[in-house]
Formats: C-alpha cells, structure tokens, sequence
C-alpha cells in the first residue's frame, strides 16, 4: 500500500469576510482537498509565521489593511503566493508579477474563480518542488569539487560551474559557445569517439597550454520524447595520481631490473610455503621452468635432510619474535643435483592483519662446501698419517712457544695429553726445551 501523501496547506489572506465564507463554502462545494488556514491581517501573517507554522502555497487579496499582495511575497519569502483581485488593470497585474507573484486570479460576482484554485495552486506546489531541485542542483553543481560542463547537441558548451574555470582557466564569457574539443588536446580532436563513451581517462588542455591529465564521466539528458538534447561532462583532475602512477611504475621497473639482474637468488613464497614469485637466478639455481616453479612448494626444493634443521627460528620468524635468520641448505636441482646455498629468511607484511609472506635469499657456497669439505678429508689423511709415526712429531709458534699439535707417539712417550700439551707451558721444557 503506497504511503499517505501529506495534504497542501493553504494559507488564505482576506480581509473581507464574505470572501472569506465564500471559499469554505466552494471547499466543499467542489471538493477542494486542502487544508486551509484563515487570516486577515499582514500582523496575524507575521504571528503566523513566528509560531513556527508552514504553509505551501498562499492565497491572498490584492488590497490589504495597511499593505498590499507585495508585503506578503516579501514575507514570503520562498513559498508561492496566488493573489486574487476584482480589478481588471493590467499594470496592477504586471506589476504584482514582476515582484514574485505566482499568478493572478481575477475574482468574479459570482465568485467561479474559486473552482480553478485547486488546479493553481497543485501548479504553484509543483512548480515550488521543481524550483527547490533546481536550487538544491545548482548549489551542487556550484560547490562540488569536480569541473561540471553541459554541451548542447552542436558541441557546444552552454554551462560550466566555478571548478571548470579553476581547472582549465577559461572564464565563462570565454568558454560559452566554444566546441567542447577545445578541451582536448590537439592530437585527439579529429577523435570521432571523443566524449561518447560513459567514462574514461584522458588528457585535456589548459588555456595556458599546459596539460592536465582527467578521468571523465560523461551522461546523456533526454527531453519528453527520449531525444538526447544535453550531455554533462564531469571532470576530475587525477594528474597527482597520474604523476604517483608513474613513479610507481618507474620504481617497480627499476626493482624488477634488480630482482631479476641480481646475482643472488631471490624468492617469495606463502607462510604456507607455495612459492609465489622468484627472480632468474633463483631460476638457475633450481633449473627449473617458471611455469613448474609456480606448482611448487619451498619444501620440494630442500633436501630431506635440511627441511627441518631451521624450524625453531622460521616459527620465531612468523610469530614476530624475530626479523631475520641465516641459514645453510642443499637446494635441490630438476636433474637430481644438490647445491649448497646459504639463505637469508625474512617476512614482508603490509600491515598488522596482513599474514605476508617469506622472503629467501639464496647465496651459492657450493663451492665453499667442497674446500671445507676437501680441507677436512686432508686433516683426517694427515692425522692417520702423523698418528703412525712413532717419533716425536710436533708444530708450535717459535715466538709464543704455543704447541699446536703433538702426535699420539709423543702424548704416549711423555704421558701427556694433547690438552696438556697446548695450554701447559711446562710440557715444552718436559721435551727438554726448557
């Protein structure tokens, strides 16, 4: 069930009795739906006023006691007055118009003019709704932020409000009449397309030359017949996210330079593990495929062996307790290889409800690996080596006299440890260097 509409109130001013009679009369005569309220004076206009009550519309007689119909549009202020008179002089009536009267009923004897006053004053409430959208419109298309232009079918502009001329820094009397591409810069205004799609970005041309860079959105009024007569163009100036737009771009260019130039391997992987982004020598290290690194898990890539020997520090890492930690892996290769890499973890987050993801960078130590590896295969070699000669063999520093290795044949012929040797001084002179 459509809700209730609010019935007119109708402030009638009369200062003849019979007139006023007359109207209650032709109320329910002709079925007038109104609610009417009944003054005679401008003092009781002003008490009406000051009480707080509301009218919609106003219906008074030309003559009043100590004023006239122009007292009460004055009063009135925005709500439609219908004066109502028996004279017949126009410039009475031209004049009471001018001021802002909405119409002027001419009263008759046999008072029928009451029978259209319905009708003028749904026109004079109409017309007060449609006037208070237009105010309503026009505060908003003069204060909002954004350039609004209004171009007629010919391309031309007929309309800007006070931030078109503060964008582009035409004045009205300038830019009234002139072809909307005027706006465009000069490489795009042979464009048929030009301001015919719903929105878009585009760079448009200040007076003074200078460019700036706007996001329009473009929309169609129709008149009764559905035929397109006006188009609004709203611009916004997004240059300062343009500008921001391009050093972004200029600086992802520039990491990715280095991501993918860098002679360290570089990944990025879930908490979870899956590996998310990686730059070309994390590539190489692996040999495998972008497109088979993307299905893999950081853990695929680790020897069986190594999956595990970091775990306290990573959950340190996820838990925030702390930053970073170092350390050393076999990374395993598509053909079935391992290399040693030395690894660097660390979490990236956006913000505190971000879960973020793991960076690893990966340095190669294979071949630090294989010395360390070469260097102790020597040591045990040279120690099976020394420990089979039965003579005293023995290193020291001759400056410091500090003993660096003895061999099983003197710690047995001496009956002394090889600590002892080391840190007792008195060992050197039992060998008789004392």
């Amino acid at each position: 069930m459509a809700p209730k509409q609010d019935r007119i109130q109708l402030l009638s001013i009369e200062s003849d009795d019979i007139d006023q009679m007359a109207l209650m009369r032709a109320r329910k005569l002709f079925h007038i739906d109104l609610d009417i309220t009944s003054i005679s004076t401008l003092r009781e206009l002003d008490d009406f006023f000051t009480s707080g009550k509301k009218a919609d519309v106003i219906f008074c007689d030309y003559y009043l006691e100590y004023g006239n119909a122009t007292d009460v549009i004055q009063k009135a202020k925005n709500i439609p007055v219908l004066v109502t008179n028996d004279t017949a002089d126009n410039q009475v009536i031209v004049d009471i118009l001018k001021v802002g009267a909405f119409d002027f009923i001419i009263k008759d004897i046999d008072r029928s003019y009451l029978s259209v006053l319905p009708f003028q004053v749904e026109k004079a409430v109409s017309k007060k709704i449609s006037n208070d959208n237009e105010r309503l419109l026009s505060s908003v298309v003069t204060h909002i932020r954004d350039s609004v232009v209004i171009v007629n079918n010919a391309d031309e502009i007929i309309f800007v409000n006070p931030a078109f001329t503060g964008l582009y820094g035409y004045s009205k009397s300038e830019i009234l009449g002139m072809p909307m591409n005027i706006l465009v810069a000069p490489e795009l205004r042979g464009v048929e397309s030009n301001f015919k799609k719903a929105h878009f970005d585009q760079t448009h041309v200040r007076k003074d030359g200078s460019e700036v860079f706007v996001t329009v959105s473009v929309s169609t009024l129709n008149d009764e017949y559905d035929n397109p007569t006006y188009k609004i163009c709203v611009s916004r100036d997004t240059s300062e996210r343009e500008d921001l737009l391009r050093k972004v771009r200029k600086s992802q260019q520039r990491l990715s330079k280095i991501f993918d130039n860098s002679s360290v391997a570089i990944s990025m992987f879930l908490l979870d593990g899956g590996i998310v982004e990686f730059n070309q020598m994390f590539r190489d290290f692996t040999k495998y495929e972008a497109h088979e690194l993307n299905k893999m898990h950081i853990d695929d890539l680790l020897h069986s062996d190594d999956k595990l020997i970091d775990r306290a520090e990573y959950n340190s890492l996820l838990n925030d307790k702390i930053s970073t930690y170092v350390t050393e892996k076999r990374l395993h290769q598509k053909d079935d290889n391992y290399m040693w890499v030395r690894m660097s973890m660390s979490v990236v987050k956006e913000d505190q409800f971000d879960p973020g993801y793991v960076i690893a960078i990966a340095e190669d130590i294979t071949e630090r690996k294989r010395i360390q590896e070469a260097l102790t295969e020597t040591e045990v070699r040279l120690d099976g080596i020394m420990s089979s000669i039965q003579d005293v063999v023995y290193s020291m520093n001759m400056h410091t006299r500090e003993i660096y290795y003895v061999n099983k044949a003197t710690q047995q012929i001496f009956g002394l440890s090889d600590t002892d040797f080391r840190v007792s001084y008195s060992s050197w002179r039992t060998m008789g260097h004392g």
